[in-house]
């Protein structure tokens, strides 16, 4: 782990050529909405450090109804403004995955979005696939 920034209940870190970021339960998701989102925004931008890493988003720790606004705030490219793969979000059950897949594809962010309960492996899969894309940008 390596070039972590935080923001009171949520914290972030390079590891595996991933950005993670963890999402604990004491977040309070109205504080996207201000000057907070920016910070979020510049955290991601510091440390991607120019690569196109994959970016995933842990909500496994917050409630339904949290995850279901935090993903409502996050899942869009809109609110990144830069130049952010598709993101991955981590969630702690099936039901949750379900509600917020059908939400992606109301909502048009079926591409951009990638949804897991168990990741593990997925995660593997999904750098793979970010590695690959990288490879491709560079030439």
């Amino acid at each position: 782990m390596e070039d972590k920034g935080k923001i009171e209940g949520m914290e972030f870190w390079v590891d595996s050529d991933t950005i993670h970021c963890l999402i604990h339960k004491n977040f309070d998701c109205m504080v996207l909405e201000g000057s907070t989102l920016e910070i979020f925004k510049e955290n991601i931008k510091a440390l991607s450090n120019g690569e196109y890493l994959p970016l995933l988003i842990n909500l496994t720790e917050v409630g339904r109804l949290k995850a279901f606004q935090l993903f409502g705030i996050l899942s869009p490219c809109s609110p990144f403004g830069i130049k952010v793969p598709p993101r991955i979000f981590l969630v702690k059950s099936f039901f949750v995955k379900m509600v917020l897949g059908f939400f992606c594809v109301v909502n048009g962010n079926a591409f951009w979005n990638t949804i897991y309960v168990n990741a593990e492996k997925e995660i593997f899969h999904e750098g793979q696939r970010f590695g690959k894309i990288n490879l491709i940008n560079e030439r």
